[in-house]
């Protein structure tokens, strides 16, 4: 979840909107790498004999892009209020990405990425209920409603 704000959610036509190169209901499984990669290791590291053989999937949720700015202007009321999801074409993405000097084969492969999501699944749209029951504590952050 950390590199969302500085990437594909941002304010540049005035309002923050979260634009991607894939469908706003496509399911993107995520996590806050700051404050959970810890209790997925020490839930690997406890429980090693439950996970021995087993994929533990490291996200604590799956969030489309609609549910990811409705989550954003719930928390940054100011800030968020306006914005949307926005699928935009591939072209447009990758146009993007060469803002930043990227090369043309390193946009394909972050277009392809993206593709990846919507086309197969991240995890192959595996359910993350056995992962996140290893680790026997809570994910949400406190004060985001979720369900959106």
């Amino acid at each position: 979840m950390s590199n969302i704000p500085a990437g594909t959610l941002n304010n540049v036509s005035g309002v923050y909107n979260f634009s991607n190169p894939v469908p706003n209901n496509t399911p993107i499984p995520l996590f806050d790498s700051y404050r959970d990669t810890g209790k997925f290791v020490k839930a690997i590291l406890l429980n090693r004999e439950k996970v021995l053989g087993k994929q533990i999937y490291g996200a604590t949720d799956y969030y489309t892009p609609d549910r990811i700015i409705a989550e954003f202007q719930a928390v940054k009321t100011q800030d968020g209020q306006g914005g949307a999801a926005i699928h935009i074409p591939d072209e447009d993405f990758k146009g993007i990405l060469a803002i930043g000097n990227m090369s043309e084969k390193a946009r394909e492969e972050m277009l392809q990425n993206m593709q990846l999501l919507y086309m197969f699944g991240y995890y192959g749209g595996a359910s993350l209920k056995e992962s996140l029951d290893v680790s026997g504590s809570s994910f949400m952050n406190p004060g985001v409603k979720t369900g959106c």
